[in-house]
């Protein structure tokens, strides 16, 4: 008679959430020239820098950027104001000088352009996401005047993956922006502008903590 195999670890769960190991992450340097390359040729290009900018000095997710008002930004303040989302909590983020420059061009001068635009070329064919100028407070909008962004996204990403092979995406990006974080600033403060809620999340992108678990669980061989 053969008896069943049995399993003692059938039926068991595992309570809380699995945290990837962050890896393949971009230095300062590489963030910074990643930026620097984007060139600006047009409104698309200076918006996508300003994106790009967001990204790689306020660590923002692609859902933040999504939901990001022009009134939230804060010139005089030198700030920008990021919302909570369905996963995080609302924060106040410090701008670097160089992107208060080109925040305030893209809000009174390019933004306006495109809003102008697709007036003007799109008046018999909009989409029905499209709203007028007036009633659209939303920071960044396509060219063709939809409040989605998604497909811009997309081709800025391919742009970034063009100018250095090992950019992914935005997740990676903001990655590799807590991990530069936590090299200068303490771990509470990278909790807060990171908006994590648990200061554990926090504390798997400190260095040591990344190099002792990517030598347990891929160790060179």
């Amino acid at each position: 008679m053969v008896m069943p195999k049995y399993n003692p670890a059938a039926g068991i769960s595992l309570k809380g959430s699995i945290r990837t190991v962050p890896h393949d992450l971009l230095e300062k340097q590489e963030l910074e020239v990643l930026y620097e390359s984007y060139a600006v040729k047009d409104d698309r290009s200076q918006r996508n820098k300003v994106i790009l900018s967001l990204l790689v000095y306020q660590g923002l997710t692609s859902q933040e950027l999504h939901q990001l008002k022009a009134e939230h930004v804060r010139l005089k303040e030198g700030k920008v104001y990021v919302p909570a989302t369905g996963n995080s909590n609302s924060r106040m983020l410090k701008l670097e000088a160089l992107q208060i420059m080109e925040l305030y061009e893209y809000i009174h001068i390019t933004r306006s352009k495109i809003f102008a635009n697709r007036i003007a070329e799109r008046s018999g064919r909009k989409p029905k996401t499209m709203k007028p100028a007036e009633q659209t407070s939303q920071l960044f909008i396509s060219m063709n005047g939809c409040e989605n962004i998604k497909n811009s996204l997309y081709h800025l990403n391919q742009a970034l993956r063009r100018l250095n092979p090992k950019y992914k995406n935005a997740v990676q990006f903001r990655q590799s922006v807590i991990t530069e974080w936590l090299k200068e600033k303490d771990l509470r403060t990278v909790q807060y502008m990171a908006w994590h809620k648990y200061v554990s999340s926090t504390e798997c992108y400190q260095t040591s903590n990344l190099k002792e678990a990517l030598n347990k669980h891929h160790p060179l061989k």
